[in-house]
């Protein structure tokens, strides 16, 4: 088969990939988690100086579905964090891939802490619309 075209000559060259910085932007999306986790236990000890003062249900309620929100959000991160740290340890990428690995384990972790905080919060909304809706 002769298709009359110019293209016979080129040389075909194999699909390079270059190193990348994903395993420091994995990192630093681990680290999202934490910022998050510090914010929640932030709002929850004011939360609890408040309530010693003045009980507002409504209050907690919505507390209770933003800690679940952060929870989601923190989720989000360290899947982010998991997904780049393994793309960091490629074979092809040899840049950061100490940072690579540390974004690896902490988005486990995460991934991790995160179900267990979530199902954990979602009992306690479950409980809390329950006991307040209920009676």
């Amino acid at each position: 088969m002769d298709y009359h075209d110019d293209f016979d000559d080129l040389p075909l060259r194999p699909m390079q990939e270059k190193p990348s910085t994903v395993g420091v932007i994995g990192f630093i999306s681990a680290m999202v988690w934490i910022g998050l986790f510090l914010v929640m236990l932030g709002l929850k000890l004011l939360l609890d100086q408040e309530e010693l003062q003045v009980q507002v249900p409504n209050r907690t309620r919505w507390m209770l579905y933003w800690f679940l929100a952060l929870d989601f959000m923190s989720f989000l991160a360290g899947l982010m964090a998991l997904i780049l740290g393994a793309r960091g340890l490629a074979s092809v990428n040899t840049h950061y891939r100490g940072w690579a690995t540390a974004a690896l384990v902490l988005g486990i972790l995460e991934i991790i802490g995160t179900v267990v905080f979530g199902c954990f919060m979602g009992c306690a909304v479950f409980t809390h619309e329950l006991l307040n809706r209920g009676g």
